[in-house]
């Protein structure tokens, strides 16, 4: 109904979202100990904003499809960084 409204241009005011996270799931496994050894760090909100804007786009509401790529190379090239100096390439 949200999407129809939008394409309608009227409004239904905000919705309330609820995100359910898998605590078993390797990547909030990987989170928790890094919001463990750090609260503050970068990483983190770089991360759960991903989390959240993904399943945005899951569901159809994500207005800026264009932030999300551009946060997603900038976290993919970051993590190659990463992997070539784990693997010494």
């Amino acid at each position: 109904m949200h999407k129809i409204m939008k394409l309608t241009n009227q409004t239904l005011g905000t919705q309330k979202k609820i995100l359910e996270v898998n605590p078993d799931h390797k990547l909030v496994r990987n989170l928790i100990n890094v919001f463990k050894a750090d609260p503050n760090d970068e990483y983190l909100k770089n991360v759960t904003e991903q989390i959240y804007e993904l399943s945005l786009l899951q569901e159809g509401s994500l207005d800026d499809p264009y932030s999300l790529v551009k946060k997603i190379n900038t976290l993919l090239e970051d993590s190659s960084d990463w992997y070539c100096a784990v693997k010494k390439k």
